[in-house]
């Protein structure tokens, strides 16, 4: 078994050289924040529960109920919306 390329003596390979390019980060926002900018990019809420389903078409999105959402999972909701870093910043 190979070690991980990012040298950092693990015997699997943990991703962590290539998250950066997998996930984008977007660092601390609210889930009502981040409710805000999706609508304003034509979003609807179509349900809520533990997690707030938004439409927009064929795409749906879920955003989890938490005070601070993880940059990681928020990067993965805006390339799920179809949308940049930069551009869901922009919203904000």
């Amino acid at each position: 078994m190979k070690a991980c390329p990012c040298q950092c003596l693990r015997k699997k390979w943990c991703m962590r050289k290539f998250l950066p390019d997998a996930m984008p980060r977007i660092p601390g926002i609210s889930q009502r924040n981040a409710i805000k900018a999706l609508q304003k990019a034509g979003f609807i809420v179509a349900r809520q529960s533990k997690h707030i389903i938004m439409q927009k078409g064929a795409v749906a999105i879920q955003i989890p109920r938490h005070a601070q959402i993880n940059p990681l999972t928020m990067g993965g909701i805006a390339k799920d919306a179809g949308l940049t870093p930069e551009q869901f910043r922009q919203l904000l």
